[in-house]
């Protein structure tokens, strides 16, 4: 890896040191890892699965649901 690419994601990954982690999902911007009812929203397919800070594993360009930041 390039050194400036590293120096990037140690600076992105610092940014993270001390917060709370739990086990979370690791793919869910592929759409068919998701299933919606008019009831509840799940997730299969937990083969990325991992220990990790919560809010890392939906930090993805596009969501599930195609929403956009204007969306409410």
């Amino acid at each position: 890896m390039p050194r400036e690419g590293v120096v990037r994601c140690r600076a992105a990954w610092a940014r993270l040191a001390g917060r709370e982690t739990c086990v979370v999902h690791g793919n869910p911007d592929s759409a068919a890892n998701v299933r919606m009812t008019s009831e509840r929203v799940a997730l299969i397919d937990w083969d990325e699965s991992h220990v990790d800070v919560p809010t890392s594993t939906w930090c993805c360009p596009t969501t599930p649901a195609g929403l956009d930041d204007g969306a409410a």
